[in-house]
């Protein structure tokens, strides 16, 4: 990666937004909200697309559906 004069290096790393409390899956979001839960780690995954489409598209959804994807409300109803 070529870096402009004066700028150090900088180290980005991912950490797994993905996580275990007892039997339950949650998903940590850049929100700082737990969304959840899931009964499996498969199902945790698969719902991280729908929150962020529903995250970034603020006309074509309503505030309640943005609640809905805060709350993790369609994970226990395995929407996701």
């Amino acid at each position: 990666m070529i870096f402009r004069e004066g700028e150090s290096k900088k180290v980005w790393f991912r950490t797994d937004r993905c996580f275990r409390v007892g039997d339950q899956w949650y998903v940590a979001t850049r929100e700082g909200k737990d969304v959840g839960p899931y009964n499996s780690r498969v199902a945790a995954e698969r719902s991280v697309p729908r929150y962020v489409k529903i995250m970034k598209e603020d006309s074509r959804y309503d505030m309640y559906a943005r609640k809905l994807a805060l709350n993790g409300i369609w994970a226990s109803n395995d929407y996701a």
